[in-house]
C-alpha cells in the first residue's frame, strides 16, 4: 500500500510531466470547437479588475466587448467602436487583419482558437499542484513566453473541460514586473457555428463614424497630430520611431 505522502508525490511528478500534453489538450479543445463564448475579468495588478465578454465562431467571426469599446469583425468588414466618443470605424478586413486582437494578453487564453501552433516557441513548460478557482478545479501550467523580455505566463487548465479557465501573465521590465490576471466566470464551446447576425455591428444611439481607412491606419506618419487623430479614431497605439544623426 502506498503511502499518502507517496502517492501525493507521484501525482504531483505526472502533473509536472504532463504540462505540455495539458496545453496541447488546451489547443486541440479550442481548435476542434466551432464557437467559443467567455464571460471573465481581467486586472492589471494592482488595479481593479474588468469584465470582458469574448465571442469566437468558425469560420473567421469575431466580437470582443471591454468597458471602453467593441470590436467586431465577420471575416469581411472590421467594426471598432468607442464608448467614450461614442464613435466607430468601418473598413474592409478578413480574419486576419484582426489577428492583433488575439495576441493581446487579455485573450492570450483563449486565442488557440484561430492562432495555430501559439505554443510551439513555449519554454520551460511544467504544471504545478491542482487548486480551485471560481469553484473549478485547475491545473496551472507556466511557461516561458518570451525569453528576452522575461515574460511567463500560467494558463489554468480545467481537465475536464479541456480548456483554461483564466491566465496570469507576468513581464519584468527593468527591474519593475508587472502582472495581468484574467479569470473566467463563463464558458461555451459549441458544436456548431453561431448565426453571423451575432457579428453584425448595430450602432449605438447618435454614435459618429469617423473615416479612417485601413490604409490610414496603417501607415507611417510625420505629423503627430495626425498620427495620434487617426490613433483616436481607430482607439490604436502610437508608436514613435527616432531617427538622429550623432
Amino acid at each position: 500500500m502506498i503511502s499518502s505522502l507517496v502517492a501525493s508525490t507521484l501525482l504531483l511528478t505526472v502533473a509536472q510531466g504532463n504540462g505540455s500534453a495539458l496545453l496541447t489538450k488546451h489547443e486541440q479543445a479550442l481548435r476542434e470547437a466551432q464557437s467559443l463564448k467567455v464571460t471573465f475579468t481581467v486586472q492589471h495588478l494592482p488595479a481593479a479588475p474588468q469584465e470582458v465578454t469574448l465571442t469566437f465562431s468558425r469560420p473567421g467571426f469575431i466580437r470582443i466587448e471591454t468597458p471602453s469599446g467593441l470590436r467586431i469583425t465577420d471575416g469581411k468588414t472590421i467594426w471598432e467602436y468607442d464608448k467614450q466618443s461614442n464613435t466607430y470605424t468601418e473598413f474592409e478586413g478578413t480574419l486576419e487583419d484582426a489577428m492583433d486582437w488575439l495576441k493581446a494578453d487579455d485573450v492570450y487564453a483563449w486565442s488557440a482558437f484561430f492562432l495555430k501552433d501559439q505554443f510551439s516557441k513555449v519554454t520551460n513548460v511544467k504544471a504545478g499542484n491542482a487548486r480551485t478557482i471560481l469553484g473549478h478545479k485547475v491545473i496551472p501550467v507556466e511557461f516561458v513566453l518570451d525569453a528576452k523580455s522575461s515574460k511567463t505566463a500560467t494558463l489554468f487548465l480545467d481537465e475536464q473541460l479541456g480548456v483554461a479557465r483564466g491566465a496570469s501573465i507576468k513581464a519584468a521590465r527593468a527591474g519593475d514586473a508587472s502582472e495581468l490576471v484574467v479569470l473566467a466566470r463563463e464558458i461555451t464551446l459549441g458544436k456548431d457555428p453561431l448565426p453571423a447576425s451575432e457579428f453584425q455591428f448595430v450602432e449605438p444611439a447618435g454614435a459618429k463614424k469617423v473615416e479612417v481607412s485601413a490604409k490610414d491606419a496603417g501607415k507611417w506618419y510625420t505629423d503627430l497630430d495626425e498620427a495620434m487623430k487617426v490613433a483616436k479614431a481607430t482607439n490604436r497605439l502610437v508608436f514613435v520611431d527616432v531617427g538622429t544623426e550623432w
